[in-house]
C-alpha cells in the first residue's frame, strides 16, 4: 500500500524528471548548434579553397518531421545567399564531398576510419589536385583513410595502394 508520504516523494522525483528532461533537450539542441557551426567553418573554408574563393557556405538547423534536426546547406556569393540548385551538377558534387569532409574532421578525435569511393565525378583535373592536397594536409589527421578511385593521380596520396583489376566480372588483385 502507497502512503501518502511515498506518493508525494514519487511525485516529486517525477517532477524532477521531467525538468531533467527539459534540460537535456535544450542541451542536446545547443550541442547540435556548437557541433554544426564546426561543421560550417571547416565546409566553408574547404570549399572557399575549391572554388577559389567564389562560394562560402552557409549551414542552417531546423527542427524536421517527429523532431529531428533537418540540416540546410546554403551558398554564399557575392554576399547573397543561394540554395544549392544555385551551382552545377559539378559544383553540388563537391560540396556534398566538402560537407561529408568537414562532418569527419569535427569528429575525428573518434573516428578511426574514413572511405571515399569514387569522390571525384564531375571533377575537373585542378579539381582534384586541390582536393590532393587537401587529403594531404586535412585527411592526414585521420587514423586511416580508405580511397577507392580509378584516378591515378591519388596514387600519390597514399601510404600504401593496391591495384585491383576487373576480369571476369570479379576484381582480382593485380598489385600489393
Amino acid at each position: 500500500m502507497i502512503n501518502t508520504k511515498n506518493l508525494e516523494k514519487m511525485e516529486k522525483i517525477v517532477s524532477l524528471l521531467e525538468d531533467l528532461k527539459i534540460h537535456l533537450t535544450k542541451y542536446k539542441s545547443e550541442i547540435i548548434r556548437i557541433g554544426m557551426e564546426d561543421v560550417e567553418e571547416i565546409c566553408s573554408e574547404l570549399y572557399s579553397q575549391f572554388t577559389k574563393g567564389k562560394y562560402t557556405v552557409k549551414i542552417e538547423s531546423e527542427e524536421g518531421r517527429k523532431g529531428l534536426e533537418k540540416v540546410k546547406i546554403k551558398i554564399i556569393h557575392n554576399g547573397l545567399t543561394h540554395g544549392i540548385d544555385y551551382l552545377s551538377g559539378g559544383e553540388r558534387v563537391l560540396l556534398g564531398l566538402c560537407f561529408r569532409l568537414a562532418l569527419a574532421l569535427h569528429r575525428v578525435e573518434n573516428m578511426s576510419l574514413l572511405i571515399l569511393d569514387e569522390h571525384t565525378p564531375f571533377l575537373d583535373e585542378d579539381k582534384r589536385r586541390e582536393l590532393i592536397s587537401i587529403i594531404e594536409r586535412f585527411l592526414k589527421t585521420l587514423p586511416q583513410v580508405i580511397l577507392i578511385s580509378h584516378d591515378e593521380e591519388f596514387k600519390e596520396c597514399g601510404d600504401h595502394i593496391i591495384l585491383l583489376e576487373n576480369k571476369g566480372g570479379l576484381s582480382k588483385l593485380v598489385q600489393e
